[in-house]
């Protein structure tokens, strides 16, 4: 069963949203920056604008959409993310 909704999944969107399902919605994915900008501070980040993000999708699988909500709220500035 598994096999054939992963199989007709892939046909549909491209990846196996099947074990896309498996992994956690709200998880942390590696820190792939350089070095340098990982700790990175900005003075005054009150005076910086705020930023709303737009994630533009058509005929997406539930779970890649959910967890791409999750990794922008994780990985933001809460001050400086406006809305998705």
């Amino acid at each position: 069963e598994d096999v054939k909704r992963g199989e007709e999944s892939v046909a549909e969107y491209g990846f196996n949203e099947v074990a896309s399902e498996k992994i956690s919605l709200d998880r942390r994915a590696r820190d792939t920056r350089p070095q340098e900008c990982k700790y990175w501070n900005y003075p005054n980040v009150d005076k910086l604008p705020t930023a709303s993000v737009v994630l533009v999708f058509y005929d997406e699988g539930w779970s890649t959409l959910v967890r791409t909500f999750h990794s922008v709220i994780n990985t933001s500035p809460k001050e400086l993310l406006k809305d998705i």
